[in-house]
């Protein structure tokens, strides 16, 4: 079903959602009817159209240029509300408002909600999702963690990551002391095997502290 929309200037196809539908088949919605529309979606052009453009025709079936319109950003108008555009603060008195009165007004699948009035009743702490993993990456556990939880989790990350390190480190160190130990010449071994390796450079002679260097 399309609807054909103007602002008294120039017209437009439109699709409209479940509900609107429901209503059409009422007869709620009809020819002459006015509705206030917000949040509206232009289909079938990124960039909009001319509506002076000679490819354009809203009058044809067959047009691709498009208004999407949903149930909750949609109302009826007063029948002397004046067409065209109107402010976000339109109020019932001069043809209508976009103003949801109360949760239960929302439509499923109605598209976004325009404007409403809201009371925060109760703040929840901020929680962490975390997802435990198997050998093969696949998700078998999810968790909920508060802010300490999280906490405790992240410093056990952190120590982990540490040991690690330090670990690789002490093999790199390890694995560098004896490859140089194979090839290093007898006076480096001594002065490392040395209690104090310093004053033991400084006893060396100006051939051994080459040889050392």
């Amino acid at each position: 079903v399309r609807l054909e929309l103007t602002d008294g200037w120039y017209s437009l196809q439109a699709v409209v959602d479940g509900f609107l539908l429901g209503l059409i088949e009422q007869r709620q919605i009809k020819v002459g009817s006015k509705l206030m529309v917000c949040n509206a979606q232009l289909v079938g052009s990124d960039d909009g159209v001319d509506p002076l453009d000679d490819c354009y025709d809203s009058s044809k079936r067959n047009c691709q240029v498009l208004l999407k319109i949903n149930s909750n950003n949609t109302r009826p108008a007063r029948w002397d509300a004046k067409l065209g555009f109107v402010s976000p603060k339109y109020n019932h008195h001069l043809g209508g408002t976009f103003l949801v009165k109360s949760l239960r007004d929302v439509i499923p699948d109605g598209g976004a909600i325009p404007a409403i009035d809201l009371v925060v009743c109760r703040k929840y702490p901020k929680l962490y999702l975390e997802h435990i993993s198997d050998s093969n990456h696949n998700i078998v556990e999810t968790l909920h963690l508060t802010e300490a939880e999280e906490a405790e989790r992240l410093s056990e990350h952190e120590a982990r990551h540490q040991l690690t390190s330090e670990k690789y480190a002490e093999e790199a160190r390890t694995y560098c002391a004896k490859e140089l130990d194979e090839d290093a010449p007898e006076e480096w071994k001594k002065m490392v095997a040395s209690g104090s390796p310093e004053d033991f450079y400084q006893q060396l002679g100006e051939n051994e502290k080459i040889n050392v260097d």
